[in-house]
């Protein structure tokens, strides 16, 4: 296990599966990732992927990357010594604290807070023999509960592991602004809409017309039949109904200031916009920790930028959402973006610490014939979650005699990566990744 390659150097960061790292390079068989013990999802009968539990198949992996780096750090890993350097640069002390080859040791790096123990008392000469020994299975411990071998989805509609948060749309504060568009169709400002009472996504949801501004209107006979649709989540052909209808009603009437400067496309566009965001967040997003703590139902904030510089990071609670450099619209880190450069990390801190069992297996050879296998527990003291910025448009302005137009739009927060650092958001090339855990301790026993 000696000759390691880098993980982050040979496989993309992206990928859905992992591939399990052997000696001298890397195996093309999977590393399978598994949850409590299991690795199927179901919502009744039909079985998902990691897409709609954790909001994109990727993100675990990501994180699962970003640990498996630092465990196998040894400075025989590297091809030469400016390989060497770059890693240690993007690892930093405490990535390097994580290296298995920290097992008590009198050359190993050490750092407070970070323990290892191993209670099989072989795995450090087996990790240590060039073997083709590999990492097999990444277990996190969330606190679900298996039916029938699978992780079945909650009788409430929603996910349910004990151990960690899970994120869904009452979660998401939304932030009512009004975009002013110059005759060009460019942005020209944004301003909070005072006259809007601070809500969650959840609520903009559950919005139908009959509980809307334009309730009164909808409890007529010929509009009763779309009391109860959800405003924002209409179906397609229901939504381009209502609109023929309404355009059926005299210039005077009230419902026709929703379909006025609109056409029956843009119409249908804007009342099944959240129908998407609906399906993505219905269940709940799990997230791979406690991050309760991290969502308000304070008062949202718009934030100027001041001498076209944006705030570096803004924590989730405060509920900020942050100007671009010219103030006329709002901007966050995006993960995995080249460009970061004046856009402001939103981010949330765990409360708790993030469990993970690796199964690491050691095969036979001439002088013992016999496989074997380790488990090694590690407990991470804690965790970062980084939140990417999401909009939409609920009005569509009318353009006025200078064709200027003036629209409403919401803006709400997902969590989009997991890492261990509250500088920035993570990106292929940053450093000094491990920079604000606090601690972990490893523990290795025999299978």
């Amino acid at each position: 296990m000696k000759k390691l390659l880098s993980v982050l150097g040979t496989i993309s960061i992206l990928t859905p599966s992992i591939s399990a790292v052997v000696s001298c390079g890397v195996d093309t068989r999977e590393l399978s990732t598994t949850f409590d013990g299991v690795k199927t999802f179901k919502v009744g009968d039909k079985t998902v992927g990691k897409k709609e539990v954790f909001g994109t198949k990727d993100i675990i992996s990501t994180l699962s990357i970003q640990i498996l780096e630092a465990l196998t750090y040894s400075e025989t890993k590297y091809q030469d010594d400016k390989k060497l350097k770059e890693q240690q640069e993007v690892l930093g002390e405490n990535g390097m604290a994580l290296s298995l080859e920290n097992l008590p040791n009198e050359e190993a790096y050490s750092k407070d807070g970070f323990n290892f123990t191993d209670n099989s008392k072989t795995f450090k000469d087996d990790y240590n023999e060039p073997k083709n020994s590999l990492f097999t299975n990444i277990d996190y411990k969330f606190g679900f509960s298996a039916v029938n071998g699978e992780l079945a989805i909650a009788e409430d509609g929603s996910w349910n592991p004990s151990k960690v948060t899970v994120f869904d749309a009452t979660k998401a504060m939304a932030l009512n602004t009004q975009v002013k568009y110059d005759k060009d169709g460019k942005a020209e400002s944004i301003t909070k809409n005072e006259n809007q009472v601070d809500q969650n996504l959840q609520e903009y949801i559950n919005l139908d017309w009959e509980s809307s501004d334009y309730g009164n209107e909808f409890t007529d006979t010929a509009f009763e039949k779309y009391a109860k649709e959800k405003v924002y989540l209409m179906n397609e052909d229901k939504a381009k109904e209502l609109y023929t209808e309404i355009n059926k009603l005299s210039e005077e009437h009230r419902l026709r200031e929703l379909t006025k400067g609109l056409t029956q496309d843009e119409f249908k566009v804007l009342h099944t916009q959240l129908k998407s965001t609906n399906d993505r967040l219905k269940n709940g997003i799990v997230m791979p920790g406690d991050f309760d703590d991290n969502f308000s139902t304070g008062e949202t904030n718009l934030v100027d930028s001041k001498n076209e510089k944006v705030a570096e990071k803004s924590e989730l609670k405060e509920l900020e959402f942050h100007k671009t450099t010219d103030n006329k619209l709002l901007q966050s880190q995006i993960a995995m973006s080249k460009d970061n450069s004046n856009k402001t990390f939103v981010y949330g801190e765990s409360t708790g610490g993030l469990e993970i069992d690796f199964t690491f297996s050691v095969p036979g050879d001439k002088k013992d014939d016999k496989s074997k296998e380790y488990n090694i527990n590690l407990k991470l003291n804690n965790l970062v979650v980084g939140y990417q910025l999401n909009g939409m448009v609920l009005e569509k302005g009318i353009k006025n005699e200078d064709k200027t137009r003036t629209d409403t739009v919401i803006y709400w927060y997902e969590p989009t990566i997991y890492q261990f650092t509250t500088d920035k958001i993570f990106t292929i090339g940053n450093k000094d990744i491990f920079k604000s855990l606090t601690g972990a301790n490893v523990e290795i026993d025999n299978k």
